[in-house]
């Protein structure tokens, strides 16, 4: 994600932490804590230079720069049309073909193969 695209209060999906000194993605305590209790995405909490501060509940959180995170895409269940721009895009992203639908899997969420 670019820097200026970062808002605070936004939801975001981490697919790396390349802050020197502040540990890996795997030892976030932030990440780990939203993913046991299913929530696929952190808030951006504050913006400082080129760090960014992601959190579970839009607390203090951990340090993060805007390439180690794509903005976290809503998906309404009951939706069919679902419209994306390129910027939502990211390489996380798994698209399949089924009988003729395009279904996107979503990161760290296998189990939620949803119909575009």
């Amino acid at each position: 994600m670019k820097y200026k695209n970062c808002k605070i209060g936004q939801k975001v999906v981490p697919h790396s932490k390349s802050v020197f000194d502040y540990g890996d993605l795997e030892n976030s305590h932030h990440w780990g804590q939203a993913k046991s209790i299913n929530q696929p995405y952190l808030f951006i909490t504050k913006i400082k230079e080129e760090i960014i501060v992601l959190s579970v509940d839009k607390s203090d959180g951990d340090y993060f720069l805007p390439e180690d995170f794509e903005p976290y895409i809503e998906i309404n269940n009951e939706s069919r049309n679902i419209k994306m721009k390129k910027s939502d895009l990211h390489s996380s992203m798994l698209f399949k073909m089924r009988d003729n639908k395009l279904y996107v899997l979503l990161p760290d969420h296998e189990e939620d193969l949803v119909f575009l």
